[in-house]
């Protein structure tokens, strides 16, 4: 699939979230989280940056959970552990990280569905 359709599909999952989040709260974390895929995504492993040239494309970015752990770790760890101190509470912290995953795993379903 083109970097197009899937910045769509993402958007179109964080703002079908965030509307059900109006009924629902505790969706809103999940929404920002699936809005976040869009800046960190599987296809950073395509980039020019370091983490691109360290990771193979479709390689372990492109697992569900584990590259989105893996993601978050590169490139937001350090923001992660100061909002864990307590500015944020965990709890949304994982709704936050739901909502990534959520995120990746529309990315690497429209991956393996459009060859």
């Amino acid at each position: 699939m083109n970097a197009r359709a899937h910045a769509s599909m993402n958007l179109a999952l964080s703002a079908s979230l965030a509307l059900a989040g109006i009924a629902f709260p505790p969706l809103l974390p999940v929404a920002a989280g699936a809005w976040l895929g869009s800046l960190l995504h599987p296809d950073l492993d395509n980039s020019q940056s370091l983490y691109g040239l360290i990771h193979k494309h479709r390689g372990i970015s492109h697992v569900p959970v584990v590259g989105t752990i893996g993601r978050v770790a590169w490139f937001l760890g350090p923001a992660v552990w100061l909002l864990s101190k307590d500015v944020v509470e965990w709890n949304t912290l994982l709704l936050i990280f739901a909502g990534l995953c959520l995120s990746d795993l529309l990315h690497i379903s429209m991956d393996r569905l459009g060859g």
